[in-house]
């Protein structure tokens, strides 16, 4: 056990007040940044959007790519531009006939 002499508490005393002093600043901006950012969710709340926002475009590109890849050859633009072509070809050589 210590023997609580007038030194002793003196000391005691001086570094709880140096303390005091410097962690009254830390306080004080600790509290503002709580009152400022108390209304936030947890940092994991965040990182599970983050997780979930690149899952959702993960498939959203593998919807469009697996679409495009997957067309049916008479859903591509170009093959109904052909074949309206072919048409309008066929219209015309029975109308000449």
């Amino acid at each position: 056990m210590e023997i609580l002499t007038f030194n002793n508490i003196f000391l005691f005393t001086s570094a709880n007040a140096k303390k005091q002093v410097t962690t009254d600043a830390g306080d004080y901006m600790a509290e503002i940044m709580d009152n400022l950012l108390g209304f936030l969710p947890p940092g994991g709340v965040f990182i599970g959007g983050a997780g979930v926002a690149i899952l959702i475009l993960a498939f959203q590109f593998l919807n469009k790519w697996l679409h495009h890849i997957l067309k049916l050859p008479w859903m591509q633009e170009e093959n109904q531009r052909k074949r309206k072509q072919l048409e309008q070809n066929a219209n015309n050589q029975q109308k000449s006939n």
